[in-house]
């Protein structure tokens, strides 16, 4: 994993993000498999580094609501307990 990324792998709410469902629901149609499988790989390699952190592995909830892409592309894990 990136240095970046690591920075980017759970994230509050409020950053500056776009999450999994919001991108099904501007497209036409769903996901190509290609495209699948690449974000099986991305989460497969933040769940790594995730899983390394204790706190954040015991609070993780992955919905298409929770896995997102920041402005790099990176998929992260949004924290929307954080803001609380």
């Amino acid at each position: 994993m990136e240095p970046d990324q690591e920075d980017a792998a759970c994230l509050s709410e409020g950053d500056e993000t776009v999450t999994l469902s919001e991108i099904v629901a501007g497209r036409e149609g769903s996901l190509r498999e290609e495209e699948l499988w690449a974000l099986c790989k991305e989460c497969c390699l933040t769940l790594e580094f995730v899983h390394s952190t204790q706190e954040l592995f015991q609070s993780l909830v992955i919905t298409p609501e929770t896995v997102a892409f920041d402005r790099e592309g990176n998929v992260c894990f949004l924290d929307l307990d954080a803001g609380k």
